[in-house]
């Protein structure tokens, strides 16, 4: 059995590398498995460019990987899986709420950048107390993102 949660962190006054700050990111995200005492058995999944957080049970887009016994073995490990910054299904983004206007963000939501991405995804992890991943894994976009992750 997949030991599945699907939940929301919320940050404020999120300053972007471009200049602009953000008063409210939200990224919604799903985590499998169980956190160990020490923090010390998380791994960070993330997504394409097109793609969504909902990687593990019946739809997701690595299901087939995700569970116990699997390549990302729940068992052992507590992986955790964000919707980025930006994206339409769920994280702060342009169908959000501008809280200056109460309307949606549509064309004013602000450039952000990979930093920016990464840097959202780390306040994730520290809402955890992780201060160590075991691991961080990405398919295209995602792979791009683990890369800012090294640097």
């Amino acid at each position: 059995m997949l030991n599945k949660t699907e939940d929301t962190f919320t940050c404020r006054d999120v300053a972007l590398e471009g200049g602009a700050t953000l008063p409210e990111v939200t990224l919604a995200f799903e985590t499998y498995g169980t956190l160990s005492p020490n923090r010390d058995n998380a791994i960070l999944l993330l997504h394409g460019f097109a793609s969504h957080h909902r990687a593990g049970g019946d739809n997701g887009w690595l299901s087939g990987m995700i569970g116990p016994g699997r390549a990302l073995d729940t068992d052992r490990f507590f992986i955790i899986s964000p919707n980025m910054l930006g994206s339409s299904f769920g994280s702060t983004g342009p169908k959000s709420e501008n809280p200056a206007t109460g309307k949606p963000y549509g064309p004013d939501f602000p450039e952000i950048t990979m930093v920016d991405i990464v840097d959202a995804e780390a306040r994730l992890v520290d809402h955890f107390g992780i201060m160590q991943l075991a691991a961080i894994v990405g398919y295209s976009y995602g792979g791009y993102r683990t890369f800012q992750w090294g640097v």
